[in-house]
């Protein structure tokens, strides 16, 4: 019920149902009820009760658990708390903070994660590169920005549309603009091929 709350934008309704499932000596909480529910308290920007739940989570020793970890550190950033959303060490909760920091308008903090991740051979995810590059053309960081195409085309993530997207604005803020100006031809003609095998 929590989950499909949450797929329907039902935040206030999830904790309303994660209160009672509380009351209830027979059911407990697991891991993607907590997930879901962090995904509540941010839909509603209740970041006290998010807090209150956090507590929680470290009661019952689950605050290590990658899906948790995510929740707290996307929690943690909507509310600006960048100091408690730090934690992760994963390229899961790697990419999020990333995600955080560029959310919050913090880009230098996302290169030095992205530099992070490159030295502790971590993947890089679609989510993180799309942070890098967004912090490299506000930054207005060139090299920067070539050095995360080389490895989005490394980790095969480059024509992926948000990534190649991701792309295209940072050549164009940087302004190399021929570069960007290929980048969407190439987004175009993918889109163009799809929709011809759509029909």
């Amino acid at each position: 019920m929590i989950r499909a709350y949450i797929g329907t934008n039902k935040h206030q309704e999830a904790l309303k149902m994660y209160s009672i499932m509380l009351e209830d000596k027979f059911i407990q909480p697991d891991k993607y009820t907590f997930t879901f529910v962090l995904k509540a308290c941010t839909g509603v920007c209740d970041f006290e009760k998010g807090i209150k739940i956090h507590e929680e989570i470290v009661k019952r020793n689950l605050e290590n658990d990658v899906f948790i970890g995510t929740g707290l550190i996307d929690m943690y950033c909507k509310m600006g708390d960048l100091d408690s959303a730090r934690k992760g060490k994963d390229d899961v909760s790697c990419g999020t903070m990333m995600a955080g920091y560029a959310y919050n308008g913090n880009f230098y903090e996302v290169l030095e994660l992205f530099d992070y991740m490159k030295r502790m051979g971590l993947k890089m995810s679609k989510l993180s590169a799309v942070s890098a590059l967004l912090a490299t053309g506000e930054m207005g960081e060139l090299e920067r920005g070539i050095e995360i195409h080389e490895c989005a085309i490394q980790e095969m993530i480059d024509s992926d549309v948000m990534v190649a997207t991701s792309l295209m604005t940072m050549y164009a803020k940087c302004g190399v603009l021929d570069k960007a100006r290929d980048l969407f031809s190439g987004i175009r003609e993918r889109e163009i091929w799809l929709l011809g095998l759509q029909q």
